[in-house]
């Protein structure tokens, strides 16, 4: 299995999207997918890192994106 790492601010930011899906859309189902969403993604990449296309922008790409 492979190691994610994800930018600084990642967890924040879904952390924020989810509460304000939850509390100011008042949307806790919609919320809660979304949540287990990201959980599925995030078991499924850390499983096959290459089910996604490396991404196209070279000065990324060649420090390992």
């Amino acid at each position: 299995m492979y190691k994610l790492n994800f930018a600084k601010h990642f967890q924040e930011d879904v952390n924020s999207t989810v509460n304000y899906i939850k509390d100011t859309l008042q949307a806790p189902v919609a919320s809660e997918r979304l949540k287990d969403e990201i959980k599925k993604t995030y078991k499924n990449l850390k499983q096959n890192p290459f089910m996604f296309p490396i991404v196209p922008d070279d000065e990324l790409a060649s420090i390992g994106f």
